[in-house]
């Protein structure tokens, strides 16, 4: 059997969502983030499942690797979603002291790292109920992505499915 990943907590005032699209991307959003080495202040939030750092965000779907992106990204699940018949795609920044509580601990309950120090801040992408191209709903996906940093320079990130 398979069980359901429990997303984080999302949605609020401080929430923003990508208009419903197909291959939409959002404005740069403020985040300093280390990331593969290197220091970047914002992100891209694309819809199809992409978060990509520097000063070009990537705004279509096309199947080719990684190594073909315009600037460094991580795939949550890369594919062609499609958000006009269903679905959202939210994000925000936090750094909410009892959401950080949270992320620090499912951190250290993943066993694979030291006792992770405390967390200071979180960037949360929400891909809820998404349809695919062209409009399809009959099939729809949730997950999720944790990018967040410690107070001592570490990055870490958390990918959770809820509906694949």
């Amino acid at each position: 059997s398979t069980q359901e990943a429990v997303l984080f907590l999302y949605g609020s005032v401080d929430t923003n969502t990508l208009s419903s699209g197909d291959d939409g991307v959002s404005q740069r959003t403020s985040y300093n983030v280390k990331f593969l080495g290197v220091d970047y202040t914002s992100v891209w939030i694309n819809n199809n499942g992409l978060v990509n750092f520097g000063n070009t965000p990537f705004t279509s779907y096309s199947p080719f690797g990684f190594a073909q992106l315009p600037s460094p990204s991580i795939g949550v699940y890369f594919a062609d979603v499609d958000t006009r018949g269903s679905g959202t795609v939210s994000y925000r920044v936090t750094m909410n002291p009892s959401f950080l509580s949270t992320v620090q601990t499912r951190l250290n309950l993943c066993g694979n790292f030291a006792s992770v120090g405390p967390v200071q801040d979180a960037l949360v992408v929400t891909w809820e109920n998404v349809g695919y191209f062209n409009q399809g709903t009959d099939k729809v996906n949730s997950f999720q992505l944790v990018l967040t940093q410690t107070f001592d320079g570490k990055t870490y990130i958390i990918l959770l499915y809820s509906s694949i």
